[in-house]
């Protein structure tokens, strides 16, 4: 039982960093961790600016194309990958089947200008998970994250 002062004052000082540490790893365990490879730098910048105004992402990959975004998989995970079709180096397509062959718990979200319908249809089959326009309002590249990242539910 604490009787003075002091007392409650050092059991606050010491529980405080605990009670931190655990909010934070607990903030951060609920958080969508998310990559984002766009070779256009200001592009890229403006995303993960915005991301990072959303309390549910945390950004921890940017990658000029998908060579990088790849060797930067190599040392930390992601829960969802934005994904650019025209990159240099190693482009969307090329990514986008290295990810579902050798990362296929990773969700991915092309994000291109390339909206058409046979564009869309083909990185379909090729694994992806959404497509969002460029062209789109914010928002839905934000939804589209969020379904992506639910789990499945399971059936009875």
């Amino acid at each position: 039982m604490l009787k003075r002062y002091s007392d409650f004052e050092n059991a606050l000082n010491i529980g405080t960093p605990y009670i931190w540490n655990n909010f934070n790893m607990y903030w951060n365990m609920n958080r969508i961790k998310i990559a984002v490879a766009e070779d256009h730098d200001k592009l890229r910048q403006i995303l993960i600016f915005n991301l990072s105004l959303d309390d549910r992402f945390d950004v921890i990959i940017e990658a000029e194309n998908g060579q990088i975004l790849i060797d930067r998989l190599k040392e930390k995970t992601v829960d969802v990958v934005i994904l650019d079709i025209r990159m240099p180096i190693m482009n969307g397509e090329e990514t986008l089947i290295h990810l579902k062959n050798f990362y296929p718990e990773i969700k991915v979200v092309m994000y291109s200008s390339m909206g058409e319908l046979l564009t869309v249809n083909k990185f379909k089959e090729l694994g992806a998970d959404s497509f969002v326009s460029k062209e789109s309002d914010f928002n839905l590249l934000l939804d589209s994250i969020i379904q992506v990242h639910k789990p499945h539910e399971m059936k009875n």
